[in-house]
């Protein structure tokens, strides 16, 4: 079973276990199509370091499967809208 954790700005403290609301069960991802950090740099025309950055500034939110990062696609939409203002 692969667990998948929501990034977001919200701070986790290790110390405390888990909220059920920060995982999601793979129906709940399945929902939306997921990125990988190569097409979401195709799709936005930076480099795939650019989106390293977002994801260092939380400023756009990710899901890590293993050792790789996927971006969800409505998730991309709402980095975009926010960029936008």
């Amino acid at each position: 079973m692969i667990k998948i954790v929501k990034k977001s700005n919200m701070k986790i403290n290790k110390c405390k276990s888990k909220m059920a609301k920060d995982f999601f069960t793979p129906s709940d991802v399945m929902t939306d199509r997921l990125l990988t950090i190569e097409q979401v740099a195709k799709k936005l025309q930076v480099s795939k370091m650019t989106i390293y950055r977002y994801i260092k500034a939380k400023k756009i939110v990710v899901y890590k499967i293993g050792k790789e990062y996927r971006i969800k696609e409505a998730d991309l939409g709402k980095f975009l809208e926010e960029s936008k203002k």
